[in-house]
């Protein structure tokens, strides 16, 4: 179902008021004593008609705030229009309006493949992970801040980071003929003092829900599990079973999706017990939808964008030559791009299974993050997340975990995804066409065309 982020944080020795130093020296005696910084990331894609009502952020306030951004390394923009960084040991050159969609695309295509195993069905909501993060990040200082921001833009600053992502829910909000909702919420122990500055960014500039509660009581997650799944449509549910009575604060952030394909594939044009043919060389059986769809090709590559009654958003489907695993591996933001570019009026008949796809195990992500350049987050003595509460080391992720799930049929899109970071302290006449039958492994996409940013992203490996 939709994304979450969780964080535990455990007070740091010789720091803070005597209930934390007296924390800190339980810990370092062997009891369990955390304090959870929970922030979870909820997204639904769904289909049929939606329901107005998901409650908006009352902003009695505003402020302006301005924060120590670090310097873009590494960056420089050419003569020709273009921008050069090098960030996470990846070089992109695209032109300048495009950076931020081939860096959310290049980082979501990495992680999608330290997740990824041979054989097995995989998906991820780059959309909430990216929102998520963003909000974190404003929590963040020092290199702590500098490894997330080189991995969610490229370099970019702060304040250029936040705007992006302001840009986005505006954008995906306005569409008529889709319902996207993106919505954040702050639920924080009365017992923790949270920076005023921290709460105040996070309402103005991320539209957030600011609640106190008593995470020692039962209702604290019962109030959050409702929220979400309100926020959700019901499509989340229980993301977090249970909470530590020791939890500091919640970050929730919450994405509901809504849309059918711009014409529904007729009954007649289901194909029913075909054959799918996994890498293991055996063969499964599943539906397929019969239709005609945009071409797209590339070297290595060919595919099809099958539309949203919403112009602006596509369901993307890319069908490597050869094997899946040499493709992803040479996949990078920009080449994706370069695959959207090759769109024009050219047609393929193609054949899309019909398929869901449900992670029943959130995904530890704290690994594949750490690969990707952002690990001091996650290390109790290198963490910097002082912008949010306490001093520098008082807070770290401790897990960072993402669910998910999908349904494509011939009517559109289901799909929800979670993510949690946990953070302790411390007909015409007939035509030649091209033909994409995408009867063997393959990614896909839930594409925002407008800005070429994958909102869903995974790879379709198994029929069974």
């Amino acid at each position: 179902m939709p994304p979450g982020l969780r964080l535990e944080l455990c007070p740091a020795a010789g720091r803070g008021t005597a209930i934390e130093k007296d924390a800190a020296l339980k810990c370092e005696e062997g009891i369990v004593m955390k304090r959870l910084l929970a922030i979870l990331l909820c997204a639904a894609l769904l289909t049929g008609c939606t329901q107005p009502g998901i409650s908006t952020v009352n902003e009695d306030e505003e402020i302006s705030l301005v924060l120590s951004e670090p310097q873009p390394s590494g960056e420089t923009l050419r003569e020709d229009g273009q921008i050069q960084t090098d960030f996470s040991q990846h070089t992109i050159s695209i032109p300048e309006e495009e950076y931020f969609a081939a860096v959310t695309a290049d980082w979501s295509l990495r992680l999608l493949g330290e997740l990824r195993e041979d054989g097995e069905n995989l998906l991820i909501s780059p959309l909430s992970i990216g929102q998520a993060l963003g909000l974190a990040a404003n929590g963040m200082k020092g290199e702590t801040l500098n490894q997330t921001l080189g991995f969610l833009g490229g370099g970019i600053s702060l304040s250029a980071l936040n705007q992006e992502y302001t840009a986005q829910r505006s954008r995906l909000e306005e569409y008529r003929d889709a319902a996207v909702r993106i919505a954040n919420s702050i639920w924080y122990d009365e017992s923790l003092t949270v920076r005023e500055d921290f709460l105040n960014l996070a309402s103005s500039q991320y539209s957030t829900e600011i609640a106190g509660t008593d995470f020692s009581s039962s209702e604290a997650i019962s109030r959050i599990n409702a929220w979400k799944e309100e926020k959700t449509e019901g499509k989340i549910t229980d993301l977090f079973p249970e909470l530590s009575e020791d939890t500091a604060l919640c970050l929730v952030n919450a994405v509901y999706f809504n849309a059918l394909w711009e014409s529904e594939v007729p009954s007649y044009a289901v194909l029913t017990g075909r054959d799918f043919y996994p890498a293991d060389g055996s063969t499964q059986k599943t539906d397929y939808m019969s239709s005609v769809e945009t071409y797209l090709h590339a070297e290595g590559a060919s595919g099809i964008l099958k539309p949203y009654q919403e112009k602006d958003l596509a369901f993307l489907a890319v069908l490597p030559d050869g094997d899946l695993s040499s493709y992803l591996d040479s996949l990078t933001g920009e080449k994706l791009l370069a695959l959207l570019d090759s769109a024009g009026t050219e047609t393929a008949a193609t054949h899309l299974p019909i398929f869901e796809m449900q992670m029943e195990k959130s995904l530890l992500l704290n690994n594949a993050m750490q690969n990707l350049g952002v690990g001091d987050m996650f290390d109790p003595t290198a963490a910097d997340l002082s912008g949010i509460s306490g001093d520098a080391g008082d807070l770290w992720v401790d897990q960072m975990v993402h669910k998910t799930f999908i349904r494509v049929d011939r009517k559109g899109t289901e799909a929800a995804a979670a993510t949690g970071m946990a953070m302790e302290a411390g007909a015409a006449a007939p035509v030649e066409r091209k033909a994409v039958i995408l009867n063997r492994p393959f990614l896909f996409a839930v594409m925002d065309m407008k800005t070429k940013t994958p909102l869903f992203l995974g790879v379709y490996e198994s029929a069974a």
